[in-house]
């Protein structure tokens, strides 16, 4: 039952996938009582979809309502615990209800950083939550510290994985590294018109384009070919190819069951360092380039023009879409935000 609710709502079909959630945590409840981890899960997932449809009243109710059952069931420790806490976090965070959200994030980011490290996809989620509370409550030193570690930890997990990836699971860390993009220039648009500290920020936000642009949508699907070109540098790259796929599966592990890590980290550094020798581009291909590198190349006169467009996160204006222009010069300074218009604009 719950996985065909789980089905739909990951097809978008909130309304089908709801009624079926509450008819499982009514059986659930009934039958093993609320001291139970699938009733938590089940109920955890029933808050998920009310916070996506902004019924933030019944979101918190039942989020707080899977933290007691998970803590019940699995104690305080447990990575699941520190998940809906996160989630409970959210709520507050979107209902301003930030003295209350802050010790929430705080204890779930120190449980999953010791369940997990600080390289796995729901720490970097914890960060990510910090980040945008700070965010609200103008901390913005804070929240472009957490932003950069969000940014840099993402980069390292997909340039890792780009070599494993199918089509698809490629395309899908796309959309998710767009949307976290649309995030910072979203805070980036509000601290301009506010008149807030944004340097670092837009700094980010050109790095985050760059990568976007130079080594998602061309390098990483540029790799394989170049790694597969004689039949030696291809017997290389499947080894990384395997090397890789183990440590994300041991990544994905709590810290305490993880096995052979050095190993399989010192065998595929070894594999890459091989490949690189033998295929002469390939280093290139896997190089990052941040914007000190692009503005090293600029001459006197000259400037680059990244043009970005993004939702505003004005909590009036949540799916207002934005256009904006990123301005690099050969003069040492940050790149510049320049606000252009609003999709409903005629001018532009």
């Amino acid at each position: 039952m719950t996985a065909l609710a789980n089905f739909y709502a990951e097809q978008g079909q909130d309304n089908q996938a709801k009624p079926i959630y509450e008819e499982a945590v009514a059986i659930l409840k009934s039958t093993l009582g609320t001291a139970n981890s699938d009733y938590a899960t089940v109920i955890n997932s029933l808050a998920t979809l009310e916070y996506k449809e902004k019924n933030y009243p019944d979101a918190e109710s039942h989020f707080q309502e899977a933290l007691i059952s998970y803590e019940n069931a699995l104690g305080k420790t447990h990575p699941f615990y520190a998940g809906c806490m996160g989630n409970l976090a959210n709520v507050y965070i979107a209902t301003r209800k930030f003295e209350q959200a802050e010790p929430l994030c705080l204890e779930a980011k120190a449980i999953l950083e010791k369940q997990y490290g600080t390289e796995h996809p729901k720490y970097v989620f914890s960060l990510q939550s910090l980040a945008t509370l700070y965010e609200r409550q103008l901390r913005f030193s804070e929240a472009d510290s957490l932003l950069n570690l969000v940014f840099n930890a993402n980069k390292s997990r997909i340039a890792k994985a780009t070599s494993f990836l199918s089509e698809q699971e490629l395309a899908n860390y796309i959309a998710l590294f767009e949307s976290d993009g649309n995030d910072l220039f979203g805070n980036a648009y509000t601290r301009f018109v506010s008149q807030q500290e944004r340097r670092n920020l837009i700094a980010l936000a050109y790095n985050h384009t760059l990568y976007h642009k130079g080594f998602l949508l061309l390098t990483a699907r540029r790799i394989n070919g170049l790694a597969t070109k004689t039949p030696a540098s291809k017997k290389i790259f499947d080894q990384l190819k395997s090397y890789r796929q183990q440590l994300a599966a041991e990544y994905a592990k709590p810290t305490d069951l993880r096995k052979n890590i050095a190993l399989l980290e010192e065998k595929a550094n070894s594999a890459e360092k091989e490949l690189t020798q033998m295929v002469s581009t390939y280093a290139d291909a896997i190089k990052q380039v941040e914007w000190q590198q692009i503005q090293a190349t600029l001459k006197e006169g000259e400037i680059t023009i990244e043009f970005v467009h993004f939702r505003e996160n004005a909590i009036d204006r949540p799916d207002s879409i934005r256009y904006a222009a990123l301005l690099l010069r050969p003069d040492g300074q940050e790149p510049t935000f320049v606000s252009l218009c609003g999709k409903e604009s005629s001018i532009c």
